[in-house]
């Protein structure tokens, strides 16, 4: 790799934590004499090596765990997760054996056009979660619904009977 390969991946990266591009008012070009090399990718890597150190930026370097709650009776087991931002679309739900797994991915929405980011205090990006179930209790009938940024996941139990539950018109249950 080169320097000048270097430097853009530096500044790739740089634009990939920040969403923006290095504030700078240089213009670099592979045969642009006046600048050397070397003193740009000090600087950019002194620019990044400053960006990595603020906290706001930390916690976003951090990975997201959505927090998870489970309930469990005789016939099923309910999990629910808070993906605020979250759309179904970006949810994947599998049981691998006794273990359900829930991934997906929350956007980075921070860029909102004519705005500059200052401060966000938002997580983003990919997310796993796995729970270990009662062996040989649970079903793969997998039920969930993603409502005001709650994903419910039931799960019901080998041999639980399932109760005549009748859909109305509005998609809600009705006994």
């Amino acid at each position: 790799m080169n320097i000048e390969q270097t430097i853009e991946q530096v500044e790739k990266l740089y634009q990939s934590v920040t969403g923006q591009k290095i504030p700078t008012g240089e213009i670099r070009h592979s045969f642009n004499p006046t600048i050397d090399p070397i003193a740009l990718l000090e600087s950019r890597v002194q620019q990044l090596t400053e960006l990595l150190q603020d906290p706001q930026v930390a916690l976003h370097m951090q990975p997201w765990t959505p927090p998870m709650s489970v309930w469990e009776s005789s016939e099923k087991i309910l999990v629910r997760l808070d993906l605020p931002q979250v759309s179904k679309e970006d949810i994947d739900i599998t049981i691998h054996g006794n273990t359900l797994f829930v991934s997906g991915i929350r956007r980075n929405l921070l860029q909102e056009s004519g705005f500059i980011p200052r401060m966000s205090e938002k997580n983003f990006g990919p997310f796993m979660r796995a729970l270990v179930l009662p062996m040989e209790s649970v079903n793969n009938d997998i039920d969930s619904k993603l409502q005001d940024g709650v994903l419910e996941i039931s799960l019901p139990m080998k041999g639980a009977v399932k109760s005549s539950v009748k859909k109305s018109n509005a998609g809600k249950s009705v006994q």
